[in-house]
């Protein structure tokens, strides 16, 4: 379950992370204080079975931010989202908290370079004979960049990788992100993201208004 979850958070997450053409800093090409909210699915490569059903694609929705104090220097961000599926025998949701804190910089006149870690909270409650509810945290660190596609930058590209390590799992997760954004107007943003791992792929689709 924690890496569909994280898997899925971390799609949210990367369509959170958004720039502005509204008004770019002096050093770095984009503005980083942003506010979203992005929907999305994620699919198990290898779907979890019990009681005669198969949990192959969850939903999720998330709401998050990110502010940049310095033109080159510090973003915090953060994210909380939930996930949820359900069938005649159980159903599973689960809430996700994030916060983070990360480093941009600019290394063209086109593409800033970031990398950041966060902290990692979630609660995933099932119902049914098969399951309970547990609680867990942990860690993420990632890197990325931020592309302007085009002039004056209204179409925008991401990158990013990512590691994920929560207490009660085994192994940490290792995720690969691309995103695609449009500005419909100088302040607001639709983008779309994809996701994947060993685990699971996701996709997710949102929307960023730049102050």
């Amino acid at each position: 379950m924690k890496n569909i979850k994280w898997l899925l958070s971390a799609a949210l997450a990367l369509a959170s992370i958004t720039v502005s053409t509204a008004s770019f800093a002096e050093k770095t090409n984009f503005s980083y204080t942003t506010l979203s909210i992005n929907s999305g699915t994620a699919t198990y490569k290898t779907p979890s079975c019990a009681l005669g059903y198969c949990m192959g694609t969850v939903g999720g929705a998330s709401l998050g931010g990110t502010i940049q104090f310095a033109d080159d220097l510090l973003v915090a961000s953060f994210s909380s989202s939930a996930v949820s599926y359900s069938n005649p025998a159980w159903s599973y949701k689960e809430s996700d908290v994030s916060l983070g804190l990360g480093i941009v910089k600019a290394i063209g006149d086109k593409v800033d370079v970031n990398a950041g870690i966060a902290s990692l909270s979630a609660t995933a409650v099932c119902s049914g004979v098969i399951c309970g509810t547990t609680d867990d945290t942990g860690m993420s660190y990632g890197a990325g960049l931020t592309i302007g596609l085009n002039d004056p930058k209204t179409l925008v590209g991401r990158i990013s990788i990512s590691s994920t390590k929560y207490s009660k799992a085994t192994k940490s997760t290792e995720t690969t992100g691309l995103g695609l954004g449009y500005y419909v107007t100088k302040n607001s943003e639709l983008n779309v993201s994809y996701g994947t791992n060993d685990v699971a792929s996701s996709t997710t689709i949102g929307y960023a208004y730049h102050f």
